[in-house]
């Protein structure tokens, strides 16, 4: 089995270490990566926050070889360079969207002879047209949930707000293009495999390999104070149905509390900030590498989205002995009253009752951190490379090939 895998993604080379390991990964195509033999050199030049970034979330991986790896750096260097221009960086999608379609296209021009082509969705339409002509077994692997369930969930909230995400149908075209090609498809949750088995895809098609956690960076340490801290990490936006958050943590009035916000800001999530002021703190910024000391600060972890495929942040709050917070629309492997609870999307009554029972019972946060983080040992990174292998054996058993 050959197998060439393209993914801008940093967490990817969780993949493609395990494709390696089982002897099956013939060429690693992917945006900026340090191996074992070119860390050393690069990092020490750089000032130590860009080496922090580097060195988190899967750029820096030195169990890959570096002969089986390309990396198309300068394809991550425009995103960056996109990022300075205000109108491109007030508009997230347009950046990925240029970034992803240029990487597709010098994707495509390093594509090897290969049985199997693995792509992450919206990033590999013209590699996997030139893959298909060849007969070469397709996989691609999505993030998210079905873009047409997606968009059917987020047009009542942006019609609510009067705005509009102008690129989300663009990438729902790209994707159901991804999805015809595609002979097989990877999804990271129970709830991604049911938005696509509802929008009319073979559930044969699936296969569910939940994502993993690093537990030697994402570790609990002694909380540095006594504030009933609710914490969340991830894009201030619409989708992550953040203003139900705000709004349920406004009407708490809790005394001796903090409302804490980790991530960049939607554009048109920012006159929905304004009417919170003053009732939350922000941080727009921190490295992969760092946030576990937010983590273990906290009190409660709070992922309110409307349609998320998996929640890695959860993962990574429940390694630090966080209870979690998460709507049924979350993806999340969070067991409902043992790790901490699970909701339905867009309500602010149940988020209350919720954080409230969590603020008033320290012994019950107490008791579901502990479970969580326990139970989140079987969701290491090493788990998630052997189910990946276990998916591409079951594909080599159906097409008749090792």
């Amino acid at each position: 089995m050959k197998v060439v895998l393209c993914s801008m993604v940093p967490h990817y080379s969780h993949t493609a270490v395990a494709l390696q390991e089982a002897g099956y990964l013939k060429r690693y195509i992917t945006g900026l990566i340090l191996t074992n033999r070119k860390r050393g050199n690069v990092t020490r030049a750089l000032p130590m926050n860009i080496q922090k970034k580097l060195l988190g979330g899967g750029r820096c991986n030195k169990l890959l070889k570096p002969d089986l790896v390309t990396s198309l750096w300068y394809v991550e260097a425009i995103r960056k360079g996109l990022g300075l221009m205000p109108f491109i960086n007030n508009y997230y999608n347009y950046k990925i969207l240029i970034s992803n379609i240029l990487f597709d296209l010098v994707s495509s021009l390093y594509l090897n002879e290969c049985n199997i082509l693995h792509v992450i969705s919206s990033q590999g339409t013209r590699t996997l047209q030139k893959a298909k002509k060849k007969g070469t077994i397709i996989i691609v692997d999505e993030r998210g949930a079905h873009p047409t369930h997606r968009r059917k969930l987020l047009e009542e909230e942006y019609a609510r707000f009067r705005c509009s995400s102008s690129t989300e149908e663009f990438f729902e075209n790209i994707r159901k293009q991804e999805y015809e090609l595609a002979d097989f498809i990877l999804v990271p949750s129970q709830y991604v495999f049911d938005s696509f088995v509802k929008m009319g895809i073979n559930e044969h098609k699936l296969f569910i390999v939940p994502y993993g956690v690093d537990l030697g960076v994402f570790q609990q340490i002694p909380k540095i104070d006594k504030t009933f801290r609710v914490l969340y990490v991830g894009r201030v936006s619409l989708a992550k149905g953040v203003h139900y958050l705000l709004e349920a943590y406004r009407q708490l009035e809790l005394k001796n509390a903090e409302l804490l916000l980790i991530g960049q800001i939607e554009e048109v999530f920012k006159p929905i900030l304004k009417k919170y002021a003053g009732i939350f703190k922000h941080i727009s910024n921190v490295s992969n590498k760092e946030l576990y000391k937010f983590y273990s600060n906290s009190s409660v972890f709070v992922l309110p989205s409307l349609s998320d495929s998996f929640g890695l942040v959860s993962l990574e709050a429940m390694a630090c002995g966080l209870p979690i917070i998460v709507t049924e629309n979350c993806g999340a492997v969070t067991r409902d009253g043992k790790d901490g609870f699970v909701i339905p999307i867009r309500d602010v009554k149940a988020l209350k009752e919720k954080i409230l029972t969590l603020y008033e019972n320290e012994d019950l946060r107490q008791q579901m951190g502990n479970s969580a983080k326990e139970y989140i040992k079987n969701f290491t990174w090493e788990h998630y490379g052997q189910k990946v292998v276990q998916a591409y054996r079951e594909i080599a058993r159906i097409r008749g090939f090792e």
